[in-house]
């Protein structure tokens, strides 16, 4: 593995998966407030963004 970080277009690609990732969890999150409809969707949803920022670097 070279030490060089990751290209311009590699940032760009793994962006889109980044987001391509957060649609899908957007949809899993409504899917899931919908079939457990007393759960706060906000909260829920600020929980989630709230992981997933922690895993952006």
């Amino acid at each position: 593995m070279s030490a060089k970080k990751t290209s311009p277009a590699g940032a760009l690609k793994n962006q889109g998966l980044l987001k391509r990732i957060s649609y899908m969890m957007n949809a899993f999150v409504k899917a899931a407030c919908y079939y457990n409809a007393e759960k706060n969707y906000w909260e829920f949803r600020a929980s989630l963004y709230e992981y997933f920022s922690i895993l952006k670097p």
